[in-house]
């Protein structure tokens, strides 16, 4: 097909049919050549296809991979007067081909490629979305984990469903406390990448050894690994993590203890929480610098996103990262907006907004999400 249009196999460039991307400005010379080259690898199965073969191979769910449907699907685009005819046959009355087409490669994009990958102390099928050029985006390890019998592939969002299935477990579990479960919404450890069963056993694993102690021990070097940080941390860094996991607990007790209780009791809870907050950050234990310096660069960038709805609809919705850990700047730290329903729209449903905040608005915010609202603030 491509050649009949013209297109000599020597000098055949997947990049010439593919949407136009400009060339990084500090891209090498060399690694050009070699993208160059990987495309044209990649697409010269295509060479001899007819028009309709390559649509049939963009659309075929059940029998070519992803990768290769989004390839196709891109050269299919490239001829606008046939995708419009093909889509017209097969789309919806009035459905304007470009859609059709917009349609195809993003069900592609979704579905991914799928690797076998570590993931805490398992290994297991997971799932990485498409992104420009049919290449699947950078893997980045899972925040919290979660094992059951449905999960056959696991997709590295979807974090807040994850937590609400490891809470769900944790309800009805003797061994796992559920409270500690929801303690990641309000403060992200190194830790959250185990799962359930490894972070219960980290919290009383003995770090004083440096060898194996017996069967079913696990090193503090295998800790390391499991928590993403760097080969460079030493054993004294996973033994601060542990610490930090346990003050963490510590601090959900007090806030999970003053649900119910009697409003002296309550205010006490409250003194004990912010004391041992504060505490805590200024020692660095809990702060963002101390996980930026032991967690894998990857690894870093692992949580997903938080927004912020000013009014309703995307245009109007603010994206910024989450960190590990709390990010202090003097007297002011990064902290989430507190959110006063389930499923902010507008910035009416807030209290305060995400940014940089007094230290005294700050663990009041804190104290309320991790006593599970703001009506406890």
């Amino acid at each position: 097909m491509l050649i009949s249009n013209g297109y000599e196999r020597a000098v055949f460039s997947a990049r010439f049919f593919l949407e136009r991307l400009e060339v990084p400005p500090k891209e090498a010379e060399d690694a050009a050549r070699l993208r160059e080259a990987r495309d044209q690898a990649e697409l010269r199965d295509f060479l001899d296809m007819s028009l309709d073969e390559l649509a049939t191979v963009a659309c075929d769910r059940a029998l070519q991979a992803a990768g290769r449907r989004m390839r196709a699907c891109a050269l299919v685009k490239g001829f606008p007067v046939y995708a419009g005819e093909y889509a017209r046959r097969h789309g919806r009355d009035g459905q304007p081909w470009q859609e059709f087409w917009q349609k195809v490669q993003e069900d592609a994009e979704r579905e991914g490629v799928v690797v076998n990958r570590a993931v805490c102390c398992r290994t297991v099928p997971c799932r990485s979305m498409l992104r420009t050029y049919a290449r699947p985006e950078s893997w980045k390890p899972i925040v919290l984990p979660h094992w059951s019998d449905e999960d056959c592939v696991v997709d590295a969002g979807n974090e807040a469903t994850r937590r609400k299935r490891r809470v769900a477990v944790a309800v009805g579990s003797s061994e796992v406390n559920s409270k500690y479960a929801c303690a990641s919404e309000w403060l992200a450890l190194p830790s959250d990448f185990l799962c359930a069963v490894c972070l219960a056993d980290f919290r009383k694993a003995d770090m004083s050894e440096v060898g194996e102690r017996g069967e079913g021990h696990v090193s503090w070097n295998v800790w390391r690994k499991r928590l993403q940080m760097k080969g460079a941390c030493g054993q004294e860094d996973v033994r601060r993590e542990q610490e930090a996991l346990r003050m963490r607990d510590e601090l959900q007790d007090l806030a999970s203890g003053a649900l119910g209780a009697s409003d002296g009791d309550r205010e006490q809870a409250r003194s004990k929480f912010f004391t041992s907050l504060a505490q805590s950050l200024d020692s660095g234990l809990l702060a963002f610098q101390r996980c930026s310096n032991v967690l894998r660069p990857e690894a870093l960038g692992s949580l997903e996103a938080g927004y912020f709805h000013r009014a309703p609809g995307a245009e109007h919705r603010a994206v910024y990262a989450r960190r590990f850990g709390f990010h202090a700047r003097e007297q002011h730290v990064l902290c989430d907006a507190l959110s006063r329903v389930g499923l902010p729209r507008k910035w009416t449903d807030y209290t305060g907004e995400h940014g940089l905040c007094e230290k005294d608005l700050w663990r009041y915010r804190v104290w309320a999400v991790a006593c599970g609202g703001c009506t406890l603030m």
